[in-house]
């Protein structure tokens, strides 16, 4: 197997999410989807197309932790009771937007890595509906709603899975252009399961959270729902279990489902190793200047088995390179970018 071999559908999923990032000044807030785990009685997904209550969740999901499936169950449960015999579809959406941070790669895993990740934990979860898992461009959940009504025109209600922590942004002013009396009433066209987390975790809380910021709104209220958490699941967060990995300590398995703690393992995800970082930071460099110069994403495969010698066994050039990425995440890697030139001349 090539070095790069592995790394083929990271390439492509990353060449499909920096793309999706692209055009979103031209298409507006949309949704590209990546796969489909048809676990429902009904298989969802070999039948004629009906009419489905949308479920979707959005983060980063690196890694999939206990209370992200704990969540997923308890939200499945609870629409299912709130629409006794209809058909309900899961999306799981990686946010490739966030409202008050910039990603880092040498923190995370790739996305690819991830896509895999979660598929590989959904196999061992029987959630008894069809799933999507994909990608979108947008983190506000007023825009969510535009790109869930473009790629999903079958919606008989649209729910979305989101913790306090997030909940709480959705009534900030900062995050909007218009004001909140316009935008809440299109935000609450669609209904909200909230896990309790951090400081708001009791539904007494919760309900009182909701009313002092609904208060010119309550027909809104109804459009919410209070999911308890457990005590344990209410604080923990997937950049404790990153932690955990890069400073090699193993995490709890109350913390992370046991089948993805021995894929990480296994597949050294979060491995601080220079080569890992170095081949992450070049996967993300050599796309973006791929598409920038609007080439296909083959080339980006051709440059990058190209560079993968070096990669291999330059290890000045991988520390160089992670230098340069860490300097400033907004800049093309210089390193790269002249290797990228010089490479691409090569295959033309």
């Amino acid at each position: 197997m090539g070095f790069l071999e592995k790394y083929h559908q990271y390439i492509d999923i990353e060449w499909k999410a920096q793309f999706l990032q692209r055009i979103v000044e031209i298409e507006g807030p949309s949704i590209e989807i990546l796969t489909k785990i048809d676990s429902s009685p009904k298989k969802g997904f070999n039948v004629e197309p009906e009419n489905y209550h949308y479920l979707v969740i959005q983060g980063s999901f690196d890694p999939p932790t206990i209370p992200h499936i704990t969540l997923l169950i308890k939200s499945i449960e609870l629409l299912s009771k709130q629409h006794v015999g209809d058909s309900i579809q899961l999306v799981i959406l990686f946010s490739l937007a966030h409202v008050d941070k910039t990603p880092n790669v040498l923190q995370h895993s790739l996305l690819g890595e991830r896509a895999e990740i979660l598929e590989y934990l959904l196999e061992n979860h029987d959630l008894k509906v069809p799933i999507v898992i994909g990608l979108s461009n947008m983190a506000r959940y007023i825009d969510l709603i535009e790109a869930m009504k473009k790629k999903f025109d079958n919606q008989k209600s649209l729910t979305f899975i989101t913790g306090m922590d997030v909940f709480k942004k959705v009534f900030d002013s900062k995050y909007y252009s218009d004001p909140l009396n316009k935008v809440l009433p299109e935000i609450f066209q669609a209904k909200f399961f909230v896990a309790g987390r951090n400081d708001i975790f009791s539904k007494d809380d919760f309900i009182e959270f909701t009313n002092s910021h609904l208060k010119d709104f309550p027909d809104h209220i109804t459009q919410i729902s209070f999911i308890a958490m457990p005590e344990k699941l209410r604080y923990l967060n997937a950049t404790q279990i990153r932690e955990s990995f890069n400073k090699n300590r193993i995490p709890d398995k109350t913390d992370i489902p046991t089948p993805i703690l021995k894929f990480l393992k296994k597949n050294n995800i979060y491995s601080p190793d220079l080569d890992k970082q170095a081949i992450k930071v070049a996967i993300q460099s050599v796309v973006r200047f791929t598409i920038e110069a609007e080439d296909v994403s083959s080339v980006a495969v051709l440059v990058l088995e190209k560079l993968s010698e070096e990669l291999q066994k330059n290890r000045s050039f991988n520390q160089q390179i992670i230098n340069e990425y860490q300097s400033d995440l907004e800049e093309k890697n210089k390193e790269i970018y002249k290797r990228w030139k010089k490479l691409r001349k090569s295959i033309s």
